[in-house]
């Protein structure tokens, strides 16, 4: 009996395509796991409408090549097309997000996405993990005129490796690290860290902002090792006792390459080179 009740809480599906509004784990659907192909679409603009949603302890979502989309008419208004929350799972590789955005909340929920494009509306961020939500991001593409590509708040945790992004990606009492990765924003920051609880390592990765290249603020440190940081402004700014430690980087900068306030800390190891219009500012 034990094993049946097992069985019942879990759904499997080894193959074939899928074509449905909604995929849906939870206490009264069970998991969803194995499933191969198929599109999903929201079927409204509020969280309950999202295309894909795991709610619950345990409860998990694990599927490949899928096709998720949201409708032109609605983009500008959803507040997720995969939403997941109170520690359940999403597992999603080689899939297409359309104009869609993501959401994962709550101790213990865990997003993994491998091989997964998110195409976000004009407004909004594509990734939020929030309020002690893990993730894993690998080889994640994220376009589109999204405000974030990745924003990590409020005790949340979240591992990249090969991002390629059009906009910033913002940690803020938040923890992670970014790996092999170009970050190019036309706007704003590439990478924003604040508060004394965010903690973030770089390595291997090409970063550029409009306005500034890296930003650290209000206690966050920045570990940054082997990469490229450029701006049309300052390239690093560190201010109101920020932290940041560098290891053989190319800082370049179409106004101050590196600026310090406030009791912002910024060293530099190894073969770093510094291109600037003003070089270094201090105060």
């Amino acid at each position: 009996k034990r094993y049946l009740l097992i069985l019942i809480g879990t759904v499997l599906f080894s193959s074939g395509p899928v074509s449905a509004a909604q995929l849906i784990a939870d206490k009264d659907n069970g998991s969803k796991l194995g499933i191969n192909g198929g599109e999903y679409v929201n079927s409204g603009i509020t969280l309950a409408d999202a295309a894909l949603i795991a709610s619950g302890s345990g409860y998990r979502i694990g599927a490949n090549g899928l096709n998720i989309k949201v409708s032109d008419a609605m983009a500008s208004s959803i507040l997720a097309s995969v939403y997941l929350s109170q520690g359940a799972g999403i597992t999603l590789s080689n899939s297409v997000l359309t104009n869609g955005r993501v959401i994962a909340t709550g101790a213990d929920s865990t997003l993994i996405f491998n091989t997964v494009s998110v195409m976000t509306p004009d407004a909004g961020n594509a990734i939020a993990v929030q309020n002690g939500a893990e993730a894993e991001l690998n080889s994640v593409t994220v376009g589109g005129g999204n405000y974030l590509a990745v924003f990590a708040t409020n005790g949340s945790n979240v591992r990249i490796n090969n991002l390629n992004a059009a906009s910033g990606v913002y940690f803020s009492a938040s923890a992670g690290n970014i790996r092999n990765s170009r970050i190019e924003t036309t706007s704003a920051v590439g990478v924003g860290v604040v508060n004394d609880q965010s903690d973030l390592f770089i390595e291997d990765s090409d970063i550029f902002g409009k306005a500034a290249g890296i930003t650290v603020t209000n206690h966050g440190a920045v570990n940054f090792s082997r990469g490229t940081l450029a701006s049309d402004g300052n390239a690093l700014v560190v201010n109101q006792s920020g932290h940041f430690i560098g290891n053989n980087l190319n800082i370049q900068s179409g106004n101050r390459a590196i600026q310090a306030l406030a009791g912002g800390s910024v060293t530099l190891s190894g073969f770093s080179q510094i291109q600037g219009v003003s070089g270094i500012y201090a105060d």
